[in-house]
């Protein structure tokens, strides 16, 4: 039984490695691993799905930068050292070096079971590490399975902002989207078709676009009838060279803590705004709709 377990968890592994190895044959451990699990049908229909990450290049960017960097890192560690604990906990001899944190032999946690009474500290940069930093690596190797959906044969949701290229073959075509999202609130959608291709394109629009959200086609603007927090459509025939331009400009808000309604965040679009600080700030604000509880508030 320890065995098998080893077994699921060095595939999974190389699962949330595949798209940082470009260089594996299709033929692979992993692929035949993710090929070989069972599939369970959804309790609902969906409305859209996901295409496959091999579908989705992404392209010079924060977000591939992040992933270059991720992959870096993830290639760094030594297979041995990581396997330490499991391989002790299975009866395996081992004679690597432990990483720590969660990973040492002698350590409450060891082997990914807690106790329930013990508490976490904060790692060191390259010894010591706990399962839920970690818990985020593996997203860098999937920011390509939530930035296109399609509905069916007619349908495309532009659903993240982010640098990329989608080849969705069966349509014989290729989405190219431009954009320092989120540097800017901005991006540019090119096409290139095999030939002309009837297809609904969905564009999101973010909710806290609430003024100046703008869509020009070939340079001609689009009437929108949508709300913020939902999809702008556009239905038509798509050919090569066609072009889609998305402005979203970011605002300064706030937005209240859904516990406190009197304690809030700043953000500017999508970003959440901090400042660095040496010591305790306490910062007051008036609040013009609940004038007679005091009328200011600790951020």
């Amino acid at each position: 039984m320890q065995s098998r377990w080893l077994s699921l968890v060095a595939g999974s592994l190389l699962i949330a490695l595949l798209p940082l190895l470009p260089g594996l044959a299709a033929d692979s451990a992993a692929t035949r691993v993710r090929e070989s699990k069972e599939k369970v049908a959804p309790l609902v229909t969906l409305r859209a799905e996901p295409f496959r990450l091999e579908d989705v290049r992404l392209l010079d960017g924060l977000f591939k930068h992040a992933m270059e960097l991720d992959r870096k890192y993830l290639l760094s560690l030594e297979a041995d050292r990581l396997l330490h604990v499991f391989r002790l906990r299975a009866g395996v001899p081992s004679t690597a070096k432990p990483y720590g944190g969660w990973m040492a032999p002698d350590h409450v946690s060891r082997g990914l079971v807690f106790d329930p009474k013990c508490r976490k500290e904060y790692c060191s940069p390259e010894d010591s590490f706990w399962c839920c930093t970690g818990t985020g690596v593996e997203n860098h190797a999937k920011y390509g399975d939530s930035i296109y959906f399609r509905q069916g044969a007619t349908g495309l949701y532009v659903n993240l902002f982010i640098a990329s290229e989608l080849s969705w073959q069966a349509k014989g075509l290729t989405l190219r989207q431009e954009t320092k999202y989120p540097q800017e609130g901005r991006t540019r959608l090119s096409f290139t078709c095999a030939k002309p291709v009837e297809l609904t394109l969905h564009i999101r629009h973010p909710y806290w676009a609430v003024s100046g959200f703008r869509i020009h086609i070939n340079g001609v603007e689009q009437p929108l009838q949508n709300e913020p927090g939902s999809y702008a459509t556009a239905a038509r025939e798509w050919s090569s060279g066609d072009t889609v331009e998305v402005a979203m400009p970011f605002t300064l808000r706030t937005e209240a803590f859904r516990d406190n309604p009197r304690r809030v965040a700043f953000l500017r679009g999508p970003l959440v705004l901090c400042a660095g600080t040496k010591g305790p700030v306490a910062v007051l604000l008036a609040l013009p709709s609940q004038p007679k509880k005091g009328g200011s508030l600790i951020v």
